[in-house]
């Protein structure tokens, strides 16, 4: 079955994953899942997000890599 699935990351509680940050937006990406692959999007914020230490709007997220939202650091584990 083809399986599609989206969740944001931002500064506010509603989200599904959130992180209390000055320079994390309310709202600041979704990530995406679509035909087994993740993407993740910025969500037009004011500060951006990287990936890999690069600006990014949307992107398919690979095995390692460094998200940076704000100054949060996550690194993306393909299970």
């Amino acid at each position: 079955p083809n399986i599609e699935r989206r969740f944001i990351i931002g500064s506010s509680s509603a989200h599904e994953i959130f992180f209390k940050d000055q320079d994390v937006e309310p709202a600041h990406v979704s990530i995406r899942l679509k035909e087994g692959k993740l993407f993740i999007t910025d969500l037009d914020t004011s500060v951006g997000t990287k990936v890999n230490g690069e600006d990014i709007s949307r992107v398919e997220l690979q095995d390692g890599d460094e998200i940076t939202i704000g100054s949060v650091i996550i690194k993306f584990r393909k299970l």
